[in-house]
């Protein structure tokens, strides 16, 4: 059992080069659902390796690399410690697609095995099926007015007691000069 348990994990880890010596890199979420305006965080793991090892980490949108200098998406990279990640500040319609990661030695490359990214308003899809195992990006649901209202009202209320208080203290200390 251990042992298939094991090898189950060294086939999710593993995408990309056939080549043995090559890292396994694995993406998650394997979906996002992301309201527009939102920042979706897409996540790439490999096996850490030494820096002099790293010859290259890459970001994909349907297999078009992702100029490092876009100020569009936000990088992370630990790569001594096998993590990178992904952000697209205040996602757009057009940000929809599959990214992938890869990352690449001086002798072989492995890609991850890719996220897709759907933008779209408020709602997620309503097909319950495609959404499992997804990550939802959403916008808060906005407030009822009821809760507004009663939020200023406990607010008055509170400033109104401390000013009151204020005022009796005041009253109630007595005068403060010296008479004789």
């Amino acid at each position: 059992m251990e042992r298939t348990s094991f090898l189950a994990a060294l086939l999710c880890l593993g995408s990309g080069s056939a080549d043995a010596a090559a890292p396994g890199v694995y993406q998650s979420p394997p979906c996002i659902f992301a309201a527009v305006g939102m920042e979706p965080i897409m996540e790439c793991r490999f096996p850490p390796m030494e820096a002099s090892e790293i010859v290259f980490m890459s970001w994909y949108k349907e297999e078009r690399r992702l100029s490092p200098s876009d100020r569009r998406f936000r990088r992370y990279e630990n790569l001594t410690a096998g993590s990178a990640s992904l952000r697209i500040p205040r996602v757009q319609a057009q940000d929809a697609g599959v990214y992938t990661c890869e990352v690449g030695t001086n002798t072989h490359s492995s890609t991850g095995n890719g996220t897709k990214l759907e933008v779209q308003g408020s709602t997620p899809p309503r097909n319950q099926s495609a959404m499992e195992g997804c990550v939802h990006v959403t916008a808060p649901q906005e407030e009822k007015g009821i809760i507004i209202l009663l939020r200023n009202v406990v607010g008055a209320v509170l400033l109104l007691t401390l000013a009151l208080a204020v005022i009796i203290v005041h009253f109630m200390s007595g005068p403060t000069g010296d008479s004789e």
